[in-house]
This record gives C-alpha cells, structure tokens and sequence, in this order.
C-alpha cells in the first residue's frame, strides 16, 4: 500500500467517520490496487476483490466493501 492508502485506511479505521467518507476510502484503495504505478503491478480485478473482502471487517466497514462491489461486479 501506498502511503496515501494507509493514511485514508488509518483514518477510517478510528470509526469516526460518516458513510460518504467510508464509500471513497473502499474506493480509493480500489483504484490504488489496480492502478498501474512505476513502483509495482496493479492488481487483477479478482485480486482487488479478494484484498478488499480480506480487509473488509480489518480495515473498513464490511458493508460498505460488499455494497461497493456488488455495484462494480453486478
């Protein structure tokens, strides 16, 4: 993860955060994983879903993770 990512992760994770703020933080790690960066490979699709499953009850609110991804992956 990036340190950007981490910083946002961090943040969430203290709960005291509204719902719009935990939608863009799945989404912004989402887009940190499958971005392409000069540092490392993106993330296969598949692979995103399954860190963010994993990290789903760790690092973010689980039912967000799962609304976020039923709405890219009907």
């Amino acid at each position: 993860m990036s340190t950007g990512t981490i910083a946002v992760v961090l943040w969430v994770k203290k709960g005291k955060t509204d719902l719009f703020s935990r939608i863009v933080a799945v989404d912004y790690v989402c887009e940190a994983l499958t971005g392409n960066t000069p540092y490392r490979r993106s993330y296969l699709p598949h692979e995103a879903v399954e860190y963010l499953y994993g990290a789903g009850n760790f690092y973010f609110d689980a039912k967000v993770v799962q609304a976020f991804l039923r709405s890219i992956f009907p």
